[in-house]
């Protein structure tokens, strides 16, 4: 019983009926106190509460361990959510629990940019990553969801590091792509800002050869606001 009020008050927090039914039933064990604190699942006031010796393990992910994680949809549905799931709502999935991480290990980038300074290979600032050389061991399985300044030259190495394209900003300058490079950091179709200075795009990505058609190089870019 304490489950299902437990879980009840999680949606409906301001609903007070149950207080005193389940402190009259269960006085020492469901007081308003706890209650309370259940809103929000204090593991320290839940055991100080109950006093739990015997708690079951959640070996996976916490050292020690504290609570057997339970989620309420089967496991096939979970391992579609996570791997179906956008940037955004798995950027979501992974701040509520390292479970979801441990299902679909992507990283998230939100800024990836070409850096010069020597001695450093890459370098992190907050959820963005500055490289010197794109052949760091330390860039791989990244998902690019926000932005990429670029020499287009170092480009062809960093897409094979990529697992997944979500740009909204890009800016290349100086270099060849190839149609299929081009499509796989456009094809979101979430490009707002597209600025290219002497970037050529060609079938094969060498100097030359047929350029990419108009209608290809806008066909994934419908929300685009600005295009250099």
């Amino acid at each position: 019983m304490l489950s299902v009020v437990y879980r009840y008050r999680r949606l409906f927090i301001d609903d007070n009926s149950f207080d005193v039914k389940i402190s009259s039933s269960f006085e020492n064990l469901a007081s308003l106190q706890y209650l309370q604190s259940a809103k929000f699942f204090k593991s320290k006031t839940f055991k100080k509460l109950f006093k739990m010796k015997n708690i079951l393990p959640c070996s996976l992910f916490y050292v020690p361990s504290k609570f057997l994680q339970d989620f309420a949809f089967p496991s096939p549905i979970i391992r579609y959510i996570t791997k179906e799931a956008q940037s955004g709502i798995l950027q979501k999935l992974y701040q509520s629990c390292k479970y979801f991480f441990g299902k679909r290990r992507q990283p998230l980038c939100y800024y990836l940019s070409f850096w010069c300074q020597k001695d450093v290979d890459i370098q992190y600032f907050k959820n963005g990553i500055n490289i010197r050389n794109a052949n760091s061991y330390e860039l791989r399985n990244i998902c690019l969801t926000g932005a990429l300044n670029e020499f287009s030259e170092i480009i062809p190495q960093i897409i094979p590091k990529l697992s997944e394209s979500r740009l909204r900003y890009i800016n290349f300058h100086m270099g060849n792509l190839s149609i299929a490079e081009y499509d796989f950091l456009t094809k979101s179709g979430e490009i707002e800002y597209f600025w290219m200075l002497f970037t050529k795009i060609t079938v094969d990505g060498k100097d030359g050869n047929e350029p990419i058609s108009l209608e290809n190089l806008l066909k994934n870019l419908p929300k685009a606001e600005y295009l250099q």
